[in-house]
């Protein structure tokens, strides 16, 4: 749906209230004139006085009104219709961006397994230069070989950098099993599936 379609839905919803409104006050104004003429007829009953035309100024104005209640059902039927109409076509632009934030989604999944994959090699590296040392050291007597092994610092430095960063002012980490070892495409796919508006 284009912005020119929803503006135009929106468009003939207004023009349609504009035009129940309308009504609605011609049918207040009818039944306003209705009481007139019948207290105006009660009055000429009370005096004796004939009241043929006012019956018949009165008869015309509720066959008017009569006809309005017939306008008015079909206007709201309309309304109705139209704002069905523009929720549909709003509901539609919501789950195209949504369709287009998932393409993206996916695409950031696919980033992020390359940049968990790249960290986790590197750490490997790091640990492992860092143990190479620590014996390469202890073969030649060093007093603390140990002080190269870099295991501990990596995970501190990943703990400290990297848990801040949740959406709730932390990172949380709980083990909840091997499912969580798949790729991040794979762990994303059912959002991906749900990328709709779900009512």
């Amino acid at each position: 749906m284009t912005r020119a379609t929803a503006l135009s839905a929106a468009a003939q919803l207004a023009t349609l209230q504009a035009k129940a409104a309308a009504l609605e006050n011609s049918k207040a104004e009818l039944e306003a004139k209705d009481a007139g003429l019948s207290e105006l007829i009660g009055q000429a009953i009370a005096r004796g006085s004939p009241f043929t035309n006012l019956r018949a100024a009165r008869d015309q104005i509720r066959e008017g009104r009569e006809d309005l209640l017939y306008g008015l059902r079909a206007i709201h039927e309309a309304v109705q219709a139209a704002e069905a109409a523009v929720k549909a076509e709003q509901l539609a632009a919501v789950n195209a961006e949504l369709e287009a934030l998932a393409d993206r989604l996916e695409g950031e999944a696919e980033r992020f397994e390359g940049a968990l994959v790249a960290l986790l090699d590197a750490r490997d590296a790091f640990v492992r230069t860092g143990a190479e040392m620590s014996g390469v050291a202890a073969k030649g007597g060093d007093v603390d070989p140990t002080r190269f092994r870099v295991g501990n610092l990596v995970d501190d430095a990943l703990g400290v950098r990297l848990f801040p960063i949740g959406d709730r002012g932390g990172a949380t980490f709980l083990n909840n099993g091997q499912h969580w070892a798949q790729p991040v495409p794979k762990l994303v796919e059912p959002i991906l599936s749900t990328a709709e508006i779900v009512r």
